[in-house]
């Protein structure tokens, strides 16, 4: 399946294509990651608003609690586990990382009385490669945030339009 093209989604945004054509691209782009990453850029600042509050409950309500609402809460809460384990590994290798490089500096600090070292520069380039890594989860979020925002907005602008 082809992509859809710059004009034809700016001509969606400016509300200039028939409602077949709408429906059309609005399907495509439920389907295609490239084209609702695509469309979520072009979006206006000034036409996205938060999704309503009860959504995310609506939609799974919809599809996945329709199939089967016992296995759905279950991989749900197993997803919910898993990113528990990974938060706790993460917190455990920086808490590791802050012990170690405190006795560190501590140890060096203590070995010299008269004269002051510097820190080593192992240690100064591991905080600067955690500081920017930190600045690139950072990034990655904030854009994440917003992506969900727009798509959150066309989802709600899709079933407006299936609704009428």
């Amino acid at each position: 399946m082809a992509h859809i093209n710059d004009k034809r989604l700016q001509a969606y945004i400016a509300g200039k294509i028939s409602t077949q054509d709408e429906f059309n691209i609005m399907e495509h782009i439920a389907g295609c990651d490239i084209c609702a990453a695509r469309f979520a850029n072009m979006m206006p600042e000034e036409r996205l608003v938060s999704p309503p509050p009860d959504l995310k409950k609506e939609i799974l309500s919809r599809t996945v609690y329709q199939s089967n609402p016992v296995q759905a809460i279950q991989r749900m809460q197993e997803r919910k586990r898993e990113r528990q384990r990974e938060f706790l590994a993460y917190s455990a290798r920086v808490v590791f990382a802050t012990a170690a490089s405190m006795l560190i500096v501590f140890t060096l600090s203590a070995g010299s009385s008269s004269k002051q070292r510097e820190i080593p520069a192992e240690i100064v380039q591991i905080q600067q490669q955690e500081k920017a890594e930190a600045e690139k989860k950072n990034l990655i979020s904030g854009s994440l945030q917003k992506a969900s925002g727009k798509m959150g907005d066309a989802l709600q602008d899709f079933l407006a339009l299936l609704r009428e």
